[in-house]
């Protein structure tokens, strides 16, 4: 078992007489256009409680300690304290730490992949829900300039989005993101299929800093959908870095586990070490 938690994701907002008028509301509404849930298109009895149905929210996987400390892959079972991975140790990422909040599996994959590859706008605004009920629950806070991991301009115009930049503006403010600070340069092939060492060598060199970093900018916190082995965002920490950022951070929506095809031969070699 992962270091990950089941839980119903929704609240009910609203009380006295605003809180009744909009529960009315909501309700005719209901009734004009009946709510399905964003992940897997049941009907949803009452919007208010959701934008998921109960099946999919209760599995919804939060991920929780024991973790490591730098790239936030969640360990086995349920005991223990956080510390830094074997892989980690063996091979530093760029940047300084990342932590992702779902597993990558269930509702919150099917979300994933109907905002990244269909644009669905109902599947984003439960995506950007989760990410903020989460993020509000927990101790630490996202600080510093917020960058969305940048898209090739090939892939942006075949895409017509980035799916990354929409996820930042439904979190953030928008005074606080910036899009036009890092640029991809390289239309690489897709990571799909391709180890860790693979995945790195493909991004190597594929991004850019297109313009200096903002005067008094210490901190920057990436944004991504989806950490694998974490080659992209290391790639671009190391960009901001070189630039001048003192710490960048990492956020993603969700971690997907990591199989033995994704992990480099040495990376599996410090693992059966560490047993």
């Amino acid at each position: 078992m992962l270091g990950v938690r089941s839980g119903h994701y929704s609240r009910h907002v609203g009380d006295g007489r605003r809180g009744s008028l909009s529960s009315v509301f909501a309700h005719l509404l209901d009734c004009l256009f009946p709510p399905s849930c964003a992940a897997c298109e049941r009907p949803v009895a009452d919007s208010r409680l959701g934008r998921l149905c109960p099946a999919c929210s209760e599995s919804v996987k939060r991920i929780v300690s024991p973790l490591c400390l730098c790239c936030g892959q969640p360990f086995d079972g349920p005991f223990g304290t956080d510390h830094v991975c074997g892989r980690c140790l063996s091979s530093p990422p760029h940047y300084d730490r990342a932590r992702s909040l779902f597993l990558f599996a269930g509702p919150v994959r099917e979300l994933v992949h109907r905002v990244k590859y269909v644009g669905c706008g109902h599947a984003l605004r439960a995506i950007c829900s989760l990410v903020k009920e989460d993020l509000d629950g927990r101790d630490e806070r996202v600080s510093g300039l917020v960058v969305p991991v940048p898209l090739h301009p090939r892939r942006l115009r075949s895409r017509g989005f980035n799916q990354s930049v929409r996820i930042a503006q439904g979190i953030f403010s928008a005074d606080r993101i910036c899009v036009d600070l890092v640029a991809k340069v390289c239309d690489t092939r897709p990571q799909t299929g391709l180890d860790a060492v693979e995945r790195a060598g493909n991004v190597r060199g594929a991004f850019a800093l297109v313009r200096p970093i903002p005067h008094g900018i210490r901190r920057v916190t990436l944004v991504d959908d989806v950490y694998t082995t974490g080659a992209t965002v290391s790639e671009c920490a190391r960009i901001l870095k070189k630039g001048g950022v003192k710490e960048v951070h990492v956020l993603t929506v969700a971690r997907a586990p990591i199989s033995s095809s994704a992990v480099a031969p040495s990376v599996l070699f410090n693992r059966l070490n560490e047993i």
